[in-house]
């Protein structure tokens, strides 16, 4: 019996090339859109990292450059996800310190990187950030305000063994003061990280004595950026030990302007007010005028929670000098 073999049409054949050519373009459009879509990916992902290595370099620069800021805030806010994304949150804040808007910087990234989840270098900039936020005096809100900054900076210290660190928690711990924990930080560093520019720094400012000489206070500041505000202060009395009262006065207006709210800041200021009164010719307005001042910060320091009864005692003395 013989058997029937079907044969495909020239139609058939027709159709399934038709369809194969169909399926292979379909397949070439989409790898087409796939490689542009992961090029458009790689782009803007290189296009973040190259935005923050800029930011990274600006705010490290001395002097700070106000131009090469506004570039690259601009850069910033032309990123996609700049309102949204952590780190670029974190690059924002990083310039708003950096032009000295600490207030601003906190409203921007503080509850970001503030979190105990956040990573160490994040941590680290919000507890830069909140000490400098204190300086600028912030009355009752101080004390937790330090005791946060000592939070992170610990924080901070324990994921990356930085010196700064440890140093940001000392200057938090001395302006509470808590002169039990700050002394353990200074032992720390000196254990730690005695070689570092911190480890120094707080070594000298703990033994600090004003016949040392400002050429010393600068020496001890020496690779640190930004210069810790206690060695403002310190600088304002060595100079005055030297005898030099306009030159320790124009160091104290700068500090003064700069750190109101910091402890050694204001007492500086005191003693050097105090000079500058019993300078000026009994019962003049400059005399007068330089008493006010002297008056003011001797407020602001009895005001202050754990002032120390020597202190205390040495504001009244002086106070009554007229």
């Amino acid at each position: 019996m013989s058997r029937s073999v079907a044969k495909k049409s020239p139609g058939s054949r027709t159709s399934s090339r038709t369809l194969f050519i169909a399926v292979a373009c379909g397949v070439l459009a989409a790898g087409g859109y796939g490689f542009k879509a992961w090029r458009e990916v790689a782009d803007a992902a290189a296009a973040r990292e190259r935005v923050l290595a800029e930011v990274a370099t600006a705010v490290a620069r001395q002097p700070i450059d106000t131009g090469e800021l506004s570039r690259c805030t601009g850069d910033l806010q032309r990123l996609p996800e700049h309102g949204s994304d952590p780190w670029l949150l974190m690059a924002q804040a990083s310039i708003e310190l950096a032009r000295d808007r600490a207030e601003r910087a906190e409203a921007l990234f503080g509850a970001v990187g503030g979190r105990p989840d956040a990573p160490a270098a994040q941590q680290r900039l919000v507890a830069s950030i909140l000490l400098r936020r204190q300086e600028g005096d912030l009355g009752e809100r101080a004390a937790s305000v330090l005791r946060q900054v000592i939070e992170l900076s610990l924080a901070g210290y324990a994921e990356g063994r930085e010196a700064g660190d440890l140093l940001r928690a000392w200057q938090a711990a001395v302006r509470l003061p808590d002169d039990a924990q700050a002394a353990v930080f200074a032992e720390q560093l000196a254990r730690e990280q005695a070689e570092t520019a911190a480890g120094r720094f707080v070594q000298f400012a703990t033994q600090f004595d004003p016949q040392a000489g400002v050429a010393a206070v600068a020496a001890a500041v020496e690779g640190l950026r930004p210069e810790p505000v206690e060695a403002m202060a310190m600088r304002v009395m060595a100079t005055l030990q030297l005898g030099d009262v306009p030159a320790a006065t124009a160091a104290c207006e700068a500090a003064l302007s700069h750190a109101p709210g910091v402890f050694t800041v204001r007492w500086a200021a005191f003693v050097v007010f105090h000079a500058c009164a019993l300078g000026s010719a009994a019962d003049s307005p400059e005399r007068a005028s330089w008493l006010q001042r002297r008056d003011a910060q001797c407020d602001w320091l009895l005001a202050q929670p754990g002032l120390s009864a020597k202190r205390r005692e040495q504001c009244l003395q002086l106070r009554e000098q007229r």
